[in-house]
């Protein structure tokens, strides 16, 4: 079976496009979303106080 070189470079090429393309979307809605998150503290950090929070990472990092 011949596989055409030319042929190959061009679906490489475009796949690679649309992947860098996806790749920016996710980068610009996490961009847009990042901010309002920023502004509403979440009810589960709100629960706990940040000692605790501190506390709980040290413990499972060892």
């Amino acid at each position: 079976m011949y596989i055409d070189p030319m042929g190959l470079l061009l679906i490489h090429t475009a796949e690679t496009e649309q992947r860098l393309a996806r790749a920016e979307l996710r980068r610009v809605i996490a961009e847009r979303v990042a901010p309002d998150e920023r502004e509403q503290p979440s009810a589960k950090a709100a629960a706990h106080p940040r000692s605790r929070h501190f506390f709980r990472k040290t413990v499972e990092a060892r």
